[in-house]
């Protein structure tokens, strides 16, 4: 990081035009003018900010969040050149050219896909499917928050790890009651109720019947 250059002796509001030489005066002060700033030096972008450079190229400038030049996540810094942790690894590890699927020019991996394609297809992959990377795509991505990844959920190890706690868990015990409820008056079924009532597992019938449904379903290879 660079020290920020001293704001203009005039408007105290915009950065000097020069530290190196010496401007006291940002280009719209200077006597004389005010003057057109130049392009910046490095990436040609009218967003004067001093030395020569923009607000984005100058390292003395505000850290102002960007996005991923990679994967094109957002929260990303200029400090590693703009690019988040797992792009910057795969900097060092793809060559640059076209994505198959999106046809960004950007780091491709070995699937022919960009790291945004990628990470699309597998956050819609099915357990113990191939990642489709073609349907996935099909109708774009969706974005998220840089080096913000947690583990995915949904696939066939989570599964197994499910399946191992739920072996090791003593078994549910369900109990039938002998009496009947006789019928103290009619009334018309409340659907929304009896749906928000069979999502909640909250009694002993429920959690029995959903411990023989996933024994029947493992049993029998069921998907999720």
């Amino acid at each position: 990081m660079s020290t920020p250059p001293p704001r203009c002796n005039a408007c105290q509001v915009n950065r000097v035009a020069w530290t190196k030489p010496r401007v006291d005066f940002c280009y719209d002060c200077l006597p004389g003018g005010p003057f057109p700033a130049p392009p910046c030096r490095n990436c040609g972008s009218a967003e004067y900010f001093s030395q020569g450079q923009c607000g984005t190229c100058h390292p003395g400038a505000p850290m102002h969040p960007f996005s991923c030049r990679g994967c094109l996540a957002w929260g990303v810094y200029r400090v590693h050149n703009r690019h988040c942790w797992s792009c910057r690894w795969w900097q060092n590890h793809y060559p640059v050219g076209e994505c198959l699927y999106c046809h960004r020019t950007t780091h491709i991996g070995d699937s022919g896909a960009c790291r945004l394609c990628l990470e699309q297809a597998r956050r819609l992959k099915e357990p113990d499917r191939a990642v489709d990377l073609v349907g996935a795509n099909r109708f774009g991505q969706r974005l998220y928050l840089a080096n913000l990844h947690a583990a995915r959920s949904g696939t066939r190890r989570d599964w197994v790890a499910h399946q191992r706690r739920r072996a090791q868990a003593p078994p549910v015990q369900f109990a039938p009651v002998r009496w009947r409820q006789l019928l103290l008056f009619r009334m018309p079924p409340n659907h929304a109720a009896l749906k928000s009532r069979a999502a909640a597992a909250d009694s002993e019938m429920v959690r029995f019947c959903d411990a023989i449904l996933r024994d029947h379903a493992a049993r029998h290879g069921w998907s999720r």
